[in-house]
């Protein structure tokens, strides 16, 4: 998968609500933040959005402080 369809599928996961209201309402820079986390922590589990999601969650504390602002607020 290209760097640009996972940084959509990041982005349309994270409007899904999975983290609360604040992910949802993020702008495109604040939700591309966490794409180099993705890559870095998640590589395993592209393309899949749901677990994208439930590792950076996991790896909370590992997150960048930008897409540890996106997802956590």
């Amino acid at each position: 998968m290209t760097r640009t369809a996972t940084s959509a599928a990041l982005a349309f996961a994270l409007t899904l609500g999975a983290f609360g209201a604040r992910a949802a309402e993020g702008t495109q820079e604040e939700r591309d933040a966490c794409t180099p986390d993705v890559y870095r922590l998640c590589n395993a589990e592209i393309p899949d959005e749901k677990r994208i999601l439930v590792c950076l969650k996991r790896n909370k504390k590992l997150l960048s402080p930008a897409c540890h602002k996106v997802l956590f607020g």
